[in-house]
C-alpha cells in the first residue's frame, strides 16, 4: 500500500492496513507508525519482546490486551488459516524477517535487514525486500566489526568522555556488539536512550553491562572522567560545537570509509543496520523466490534494484506501491 502497509488476507505489516492482525518487524518510525490506531482496530498486535520494549521505552504503549509476543523461529495460526512466522533479522533489537503462508502460497517479508547474520527467507513464492541501499553506489569494502573497532580506537585515544550518536534501536544493538569486542567500561545515556536500554535489559539481561541516566550522582562522577555518553542522533549537530569532549555520528550513508573525520574533534562513522546493495542482491540469490517484489515505499532505489534483479538474476521483478 501507498502508506508502506504490506498486506496478505487479514494481515497488515508495518502499516495500517485495517485488518484484523498488525505486524511490527521492528521498532523504527517507519515500520510502527500508527500503531496506536492499528491496536485500536486490529484483535492484536504481533511483535517480539524486544519491539515492544522499545516501544514501550519510546513512550508507544499498545495496551496489553492487543499484544502478541511472537519470537524468532515461532509460527501461529491465525483464524483464517493464515499463518505468521517471525525469523531472525540483523537490524536492531528485536528486528525480524516474516513469512506469510496461505493456500499453499508463501510470501516473505525482510523488513529492514544486514545481510551477515539475517535469516534468508527460503523459496517463498514472493520475497518482498527493502533496498534502502539498492544501488551501485552503495557499496563498503568494510564490515560494522571493523567501524566498531575503529570507535574504540577513538575512545582509547580521547582524554575526555566521547558522545556516540545514534537513532534509538540502533545504539542498543551498537552497546551489545562494543560488549562482545571486550569493551567493558561503564556508558552514560541520556534519558529516552536509558528507558529502552533499561526495558531491553529485562529480556537481554546480561547483554549491556553497566550503563547509567545522564544527570544521576552515578553519572556525574563518571563524567569527571573519560567516558562513553549515548545520545540520539538528532543530538549530534545540535551540541558538537558546545558539548566537551569527541563527538561520534553513526551513520550508515557514509560510503568513504569506515570512519570520516568532520572537524577537530567531530567522527562520522559509517556504520549501517542495513545491506549495501551487493548484501541485498545477494539475499535475493540466496533466497530464490519466484517472484520480487521491492519496497518503493522506503526506498528511491527500489525500481531501479527491481530492473537489476531482472535483469542479473533472471527473476521477476516490480516495486511497489507503483
Amino acid at each position: 500500500m501507498k502508506n508502506g502497509a504490506i498486506v496478505f488476507g487479514n494481515v497488515s505489516i508495518d502499516g495500517c492496513g485495517n485488518k484484523e492482525y498488525r505486524v511490527v518487524t521492528h521498532a523504527h518510525a517507519d515500520h510502527y507508525k500508527h500503531i496506536l490506531t492499528s491496536s485500536k482496530n486490529a484483535k492484536k498486535i504481533i511483535a517480539t519482546p524486544e519491539t515492544f520494549a522499545i516501544l514501550d521505552g519510546l513512550g508507544i504503549v499498545v495496551p496489553y490486551n492487543k499484544r502478541y509476543e511472537l519470537s524468532t523461529g515461532r509460527k501461529i495460526e491465525l483464524n483464517d488459516m493464515v499463518s505468521i512466522e517471525f525469523l531472525k533479522s540483523e537490524h536492531i533489537p528485536g528486528s525480524v524477517s516474516t513469512v506469510l503462508t496461505a493456500n499453499e502460497m508463501t510470501v516473505g517479508y525482510t523488513g529492514d535487514f544486514k545481510f551477515e547474520g539475517t535469516e534468508v527467507i527460503s523459496k517463498p513464492d514472493i520475497l518482498i525486500i527493502d533496498a534502502t541501499y539498492g544501488s551501485p553506489n552503495h557499496i563498503r569494502s568494510w564490515t560494522n566489526m571493523d567501524v566498531l573497532n575503529e570507535i574504540l580506537a577513538l575512545y582509547n585515544e580521547s582524554e575526555n568522555r566521547v558522545w556516540l550518536y545514534g537513532y534509538y534501536g540502533k545504539i542498543q544493538g551498537v552497546l551489545l556488539k562494543l560488549r562482545e569486542l571486550g569493551f567493558n567500561e561503564p556508558v552514560v545515556m541520556t534519558s529516552k536512550m536509558y528507558r529502552i536500554t533499561r526495558n531491553l535489559s529485562k529480556i537481554i539481561p546480561d547483554g549491556f553491562g553497566e550503563y547509567f541516566l545522564l544527570g544521576t550522582r552515578e553519572a556525574k562522577d563518571l563524567l569527571r572522567s573519560k567516558v562513553l555518553v549515548m545520545d540520539h542522533a538528532t543530538s549530534f549537530y545540535r551540541y558538537r560545537n558546545t558539548r566537551i569532549g569527541m563527538h561520534i555520528l553513526l551513520n550508515g550513508w557514509e560510503f568513504r570509509k569506515p570512519v570520516v573525520q568532520v572537524d577537530q574533534k567531530s567522527f562520522i562513522a559509517s556504520y549501517s543496520d542495513h545491506s549495501d546493495y551487493l548484501g541485498t542482491l545477494r539475499y535475493v540469490e540466496e533466497s530464490k523466490p519466484k517472484m520480487v517484489v521491492v519496497d518503493s515505499s522506503r526506498s528511491e532505489y527500489a525500481g531501479f534494484f527491481a530492473y537489476i534483479v531482472r535483469r542479473k538474476l533472471g527473476i521477476d521483478a516490480i516495486a511497489m506501491p507503483l
